[in-house]
């Protein structure tokens, strides 16, 4: 009879560990959905992360091109200045003509007044009858040959007088002309400047709305990013939360294990004490084989508590190790992401690079020239490259010198550092390149240059011929 009552303490004690290990198995999954819950949160942080950097990508490119387009706008500005100075220089030189012409007409019609006179009192008081009579009456011909000669050298200092102040009225008409055409050429070039500007502000008004769009989106990745985190913060709370629990539940069911085994022991014990003393004589072999079978069921008991004690610490430690590899996912992303973003950065160096170089060509400058003449009379457009159907100055010089294999910015003022440099215009040869503020063109030779010099039908503007001296040079480049 006590035997299958310890039988039955033995089964008992199995059955409270068998109740206990279900309860930390059906822990686990919960911890599990959690921690899938913050692998698919840490996902979603890291798409919005790489948004982000894409973001901010675009955003520094805008930044660039808003500073880029402020310092042009500047020089815009400051060359629009410059070109009204030099058109009111050209005024005050044109009023300082107009009265130089104004002196010199009023010089030769008055010196043309004096000689009218001079010839009116000659042929009064001389002429043919007037020597014959004089002849006659005195006989002296050496003193009318003298009269004679002297009227000859009159006529001949009259005839050279009025030459020179026609000659001289010439000239000066001929700079006025010149300087009004000059003067044309600049208001011209304030023109194409002023539209130029306009084009300019549209454009930074464009990338700055640009700009602003950028940062309302980064604002709000910023705040959905920040409230990915948060939960993340909460799903790790949670899972760590679910992980003491756990191991709380571990804990008691190993003390009420331990307790029941103890309560178990002290049990055999009594009951092995009281058999021993009421049948100490007769049983002694059944009490051996009793307290062999209590201490096997002890074992027993021992290898269960030790079994349920490393599945609790397996559980923790798969946890753990789930929890850590999603970290190590996210770095991975984020490194990925990093790698993109330099790869990014480094094609667009190179790009950069690539599109600054020159090139190589070939060709004459006098065939550089004879090519650009072709296209004279063809209209100018505002940041055009098509040689037949509009271009503005540079991008003239751009596609001229590309039929000859060079690659050449389309911007007048980058035109101005390539090649090589040439002194002066007195150093000039066919096909250099002149850079003004501004505008550049091509020389063609004798003072002159073809270019394409503003928005006029032609002959005002298109591609056309222009003086060379219509501005200041700022620089003379050759290629060829």
């Amino acid at each position: 009879m006590r035997k299958s009552k310890a039988l039955v303490y033995g089964m008992a004690a199995v059955v409270a560990v068998s109740t206990v290990m279900p309860q930390t198995i059906l822990a686990s999954p919960s911890i599990e959905s959690v921690q899938q819950q913050k692998n698919d949160t840490s996902a979603k942080l890291n798409d919005l992360q790489s948004q982000i950097s894409a973001l901010e990508q675009k955003k520094s490119e805008v930044t660039g091109q808003i500073d880029s387009l402020g310092g042009q706008l500047v020089t815009q500005i400051a060359e629009i200045q410059d070109t009204s100075n030099q058109i009111d220089a050209k005024n005050q030189e044109l009023s300082q003509i107009a009265a130089q012409l104004t002196e010199a007409q009023g010089q030769k019609d008055t010196e043309y007044k004096a000689m009218k006179k001079r010839i009116r009192y000659i042929y009064e008081n001389g002429g043919n009858a007037g020597w014959a009579e004089i002849f006659l009456n005195n006989g002296d011909v050496s003193k009318i040959l003298t009269q004679a000669e002297y009227t000859e050298k009159m006529y001949d200092y009259d005839r050279q007088c009025l030459t020179e102040y026609a000659e001289t009225v010439q000239k000066i008409t001929d700079l006025q002309t010149q300087q009004e055409q000059e003067k044309q050429n600049l208001e011209y070039l304030k023109q194409d400047q002023e539209e130029d500007k306009a084009q300019l502000e549209t454009l930074l008004e464009q990338a700055k709305a640009t700009s602003a769009d950028y940062d309302a989106q980064l604002a709000d990745s910023n705040a959905k990013a920040a409230e990915y985190e948060q939960l993340i913060s909460e799903q790790n709370a949670k899972i760590n939360e679910l992980v003491a629990a756990q191991q709380a539940a571990e804990q008691a069911a190993q003390q009420a294990a331990q307790q029941q085994a103890a309560q178990q022991s002290s049990s055999k014990k009594s009951s092995k004490s009281s058999g021993n003393s009421s049948n100490a004589s007769n049983e002694n072999s059944g009490g051996s084989a009793q307290t062999k079978s209590s201490g096997s069921t002890k074992s027993s008991a021992s290898a269960g508590n030790a079994n349920t004690s490393n599945s609790g610490s397996k559980s923790s430690g798969n946890s753990s190790n789930a929890s850590n590899g999603s970290s190590k996912s996210s770095g991975s992303s984020s490194k990925a992401s990093n790698s993109s973003k330099a790869s990014n950065n480094s094609s667009k160096s190179s790009g950069s690079s690539a599109s600054s170089s020159s090139g190589k060509g070939s060709g004459s400058g006098s065939s550089v020239v004879a090519y650009a003449e072709q296209f004279i009379g063809n209209p100018y457009v505002w940041g055009g490259t098509s040689l037949t159907n509009g271009c503005d100055c540079s991008g003239f010089v751009m596609q001229v010198y590309a039929h000859f294999g060079y690659s050449l910015p389309h911007s007048s003022g980058a035109l101005a550092s390539v090649g090589r440099s040439v002194g002066s215009l007195s150093e000039a040869q066919p096909g250099d390149i002149l850079c003004y503020s501004g505008h550049v063109g091509i020389y063609v030779g004798g003072g002159q240059m073809v270019n394409a010099s503003n928005s006029k039908p032609y002959p005002a503007g298109g591609i056309k011929y222009s003086s060379a001296t219509y501005r200041s040079i700022v620089a003379i480049r050759r290629l060829v």
